[in-house]
Formats: structure tokens, sequence, C-alpha cells
């Protein structure tokens, strides 16, 4: 007679085209998934500051690398909240589309190629004095803006984190 089952002892077979989640591959790969999103942050902040917009060879790099780190989740072992790892290739993708999956491809739209961009353009139409009254007048009221409530907030930030034994 065999002892009771358990379902998280139970070893479920790995499917052929899945990735285990400890593997040194994956780890390496999301690694440097997390330099590359930093430093593709840093050349967004750099081309809005610089207004120059356009595809360069390390932005294609970059979108070309979350496009196969998107498509490396779909096959890649997903641990549940309770500890069991799905390794069928069905669960797994059930689990990502209906978590990560959507913020995922929002995170690959050019977003300040849609908004910014054009924001900017109309600001260089203008000729010099408009240019320059309305952008001081800008520089103005959001430092009069936030003279106030950054003081509250910091204010706030360091009751609670004074609690909590921090700072």
């Amino acid at each position: 007679m065999t002892g009771p089952s358990n379902s998280h002892t139970r070893r479920v077979p790995r499917s052929r085209f899945v990735i285990p989640i400890d593997h040194p591959f994956k780890t390496i790969w999301d690694i440097m998934t997390v330099i590359l999103s930093i430093a593709n942050a840093h050349a967004v902040h750099v081309s809005i500051r610089e207004r120059k917009f356009g595809l360069n060879a390390f932005m294609l790099f970059c979108n070309v690398w979350f496009m196969l780190d998107i498509l490396l989740n779909f096959c890649t072992e997903r641990k549940t909240a309770d500890g069991e790892i799905l390794r069928d290739h069905r669960s797994i993708c059930a689990r990502y589309l209906t978590s990560w999956f959507a913020i995922d491809i929002l995170a690959l739209m050019p977003w300040e190629l849609l908004y910014v961009k054009p924001v900017i353009e109309l600001q260089n139409k203008r000729k010099f004095f408009q240019k320059y009254f309305f952008r001081s007048k800008a520089v103005v009221r959001v430092t009069r803006h936030l003279r106030g409530k950054h003081f509250r907030w910091f204010g706030s930030v360091a009751k609670r984190t004074k609690q909590h034994g921090l700072g």
C-alpha cells in the first residue's frame, strides 16, 4: 500500500520546450534584462532631454531583446504563490498571459514618440519670444506648485520610515 499523494511533492514531468526556473542561462538572461532596462530608460531620458527622437541601434537592440524576453517567458517554468512549480506549457502560458504579459507589451510601446515628440515639435515651431516666455513661465509655475507639496511629501515619508527604523 502506498502513502497519501501530496500534490506539492509529486513531480510533474517537464515539457520538452520548457526552461527550468533555476537554469543558469535564465538567471544570466534576467540579469542582462535588468541591466538593459536601466540603460534603455537612461537612453530614452537622454533622447527626451536632447529632443532627438528616432530609432538608433541601441534602442533597436533593446526592443529585439525585450521581444525575445517575452517569448522566453512563454516557455519558462513559473512558481505559484503556494510554491508549486508549473512545468507544463499550457499552464505556463496561461499564468504569463494573466500576469506580466500586458505590462511587458505596454513597455515595448515607444510612448515618447507618441506623446512627447509631437509636443516638442509644436514647441519648436513657436517663435523666439513665445518659446522662451512660455518656457520660463512654465518653470516658475511648476516650481511654485512643487515647493509646498515637496516639503509635505518629504515630511510624511520621513514620519513613516522613522516608525520602521529607517532614517
